[in-house]
């Protein structure tokens, strides 16, 4: 379903990017991916510790945006940081990235209207590429389990620097070449919508959005997009 779209505003696109995690792909079953993951380490998972996980994946992108590090060494110190069992255990933050990167592309899956939207975009606009704030051979990995390397030019992540502000995106544009007036860029969070003051379009997609469901953040990302959809073909509705 199109919530709002203010279509002008994409007449000059020559570019679509896209970020990947519940954009492109989406998560089967997250608690039972940290549940096996933390399993191969002798821990058993508490729902306590998903919140851990998450919070050791913000804090890996706050310590990368003051050091410049959004490593494996940084996200596993945060793991250690936040993962209490992980201390508990006499386990290191780097085995359950480990235990976790191994199967992390298996817990995710595409939606129906994936590849025939991506044909239809890659047929309009030729150029799509994915910006992703996780790490390249997990990216990878998701592109390939699903087959779509046909339709992507190039995959850039946050192993060296974070995508997911302004300064981010701005210096990823100048960096490769790209005016990023002409530029869409579809994701699933505020941190998908860089500030408008790069010239970029961009588009939210909240997978099953409902009116009841808008809080004050979602609707936050709502005034601050182009347009804001609810499935991955409504692309096909607004570009």
């Amino acid at each position: 379903m199109l919530v709002l779209s203010y279509s002008n505003h994409f007449d000059d696109i020559k570019c679509i990017s896209f970020d990947i995690d519940e954009t492109i792909t989406r998560w089967k079953n997250i608690d039972e991916f940290f549940e096996l993951s933390l399993k191969d380490l002798g821990i058993i998972y508490s729902n306590e510790m998903k919140g851990q996980i998450f919070k050791a994946m913000h804090d890996r992108e706050l310590i990368g945006m003051i050091s410049g590090n959004y490593g494996i060494a940084n996200y596993s110190w945060c793991l250690e940081n936040n993962v209490e069992a992980l201390r508990l255990h006499n386990r290191r933050g780097y085995e359950l990235v480990q235990a976790m990167f191994k199967r992390e592309a298996d817990y995710t899956y595409i939606t129906e209207d994936c590849i025939e939207t991506l044909e239809y975009l890659h047929e309009k606009y030729k150029t799509l590429d994915c910006f992703t704030n996780w790490f390249y051979d997990q990216a990878i990995k998701k592109i390939q389990k699903h087959h779509l390397e046909k339709f992507f030019s190039k995959v850039y992540a946050s192993d060296s620097f974070s995508l997911k502000h302004k300064y981010g995106f701005d210096r990823l544009y100048r960096n490769i070449g790209y005016d990023p007036r002409y530029i869409c860029h579809v994701g699933d969070s505020l941190a998908d919508v860089p500030s408008k003051s790069l010239g970029l379009k961009n588009i939210y997609l909240k997978y099953g959005l409902l009116p009841e469901n808008i809080t004050e953040e979602i609707m936050n990302i709502i005034t601050n997009s182009d347009a804001t959809i609810t499935e991955f073909g409504d692309l096909k509705k607004v570009l």
